[in-house]
């Protein structure tokens, strides 16, 4: 292992500036040069694989489909001591996932580094996935965090919660809409929740066309939706934060309840690499309320 100084630059109108410069610990040249690896250029429907000897010689290049046999193949097929190198994203996640359930060596790439490093003029499948190897080869893969299966699921939760609040959100924005577009905000004056119980009243009753009406109709039937969908992703995020000391730990502070305490769960390698299961920030709760009851909650329990 050898201390090397990197320097992070982006390209603005054809010129670079250096955005982040410092120290870095990587493998000595030529460590990774002498392996051979695995490519994977990861799509919705196909995965392009391109196997590199040592040395950058290129062995072979061939397409699959994006399934979980052809990922389990692919796993058993490739040279047992050969790290395969994929990036990240949805699929790309999906297959990591099963080659780290068959015992493959695995690298996942950040894409937007990637794309800083390995700019091509032109992009196909296979030079994307020879791209991979060769950077891995030359030391030079920034690579990224691959959440555990458990942690992904807690993410996908806590997502989907605040999913609903930008549901609402949307919908609010449309009533609103709707009212300034007939010229009726004068009728709501004096009304601080167009969504409570008296708000929705007054909204009902307003003058306006029978096809805005059943826009309006349309709009306020939703909130109803997003409740029963609120109500079931309460109950999964509780049955997880039981299960989990450290959840359990957090809830303690006063005013974090199970969805806050989720969303700021550090994982165990937090210290090394600073993820979070949801984010490195901790989410606003009061940016995402959550329709419930005729009226607008912020998650308490």
């Amino acid at each position: 292992m050898v201390r090397q100084r990197v320097w992070e630059k982006v390209e603005t109108r054809a010129r670079f500036h250096t955005i982040k410069e410092g120290t870095k610990t990587v493998e000595a040249m030529g460590t990774n040069a002498e392996r051979a690896c695995l490519g994977l250029d990861v799509l919705k429907d196909t995965i392009t694989a391109t196997h590199l000897g040592p040395g950058g010689k290129t062995l072979r290049t061939w397409t699959v489909p994006t399934t979980r046999r052809s990922v389990l193949a692919l796993a058993k097929g490739a040279a047992p001591a050969a790290p395969i190198v994929l990036e990240a994203s949805t699929a790309g996640k999906a297959v990591a996932f099963v080659l780290k359930e068959a015992g493959r060596e695995l690298h996942m790439a950040a894409p937007n580094k990637v794309a800083l490093i390995a700019k091509a003029p032109v992009k196909t499948d296979e030079r994307d996935s020879a791209a991979l190897a060769h950077l891995y080869q030359a030391g030079f893969l920034p690579e990224c965090y691959v959440p555990t299966p458990e942690i992904d699921r807690l993410r996908t939760l806590v997502r989907a919660r605040a999913d609903l609040g930008f549901k609402m959100t949307r919908i609010k924005n449309q009533c609103h809409a709707l009212v300034t577009r007939n010229l009726l905000d004068e009728e709501m004056a004096g009304v601080s929740d167009w969504f409570g119980v008296g708000g929705i009243r007054k909204l009902v009753a307003l003058p306006l066309p029978e096809e805005e009406k059943g826009h309006l109709a349309l709009y306020l039937q939703q909130p109803t939706i997003l409740a029963d969908q609120e109500e079931t992703l309460h109950a999964e995020l509780a049955r997880a934060a039981e299960e989990r000391a450290e959840v359990r730990l957090l809830m303690t502070i006063p005013g974090v309840d199970y969805y806050s305490a989720l969303a700021t769960r550090p994982s165990r390698s937090w210290r090394r690499s600073g993820t979070f299961v949801a984010s490195r920030r901790r989410p606003n709760s009061a940016r995402w309320p959550v329709w419930s009851q005729g009226r607008t909650t912020v998650g308490r329990r």
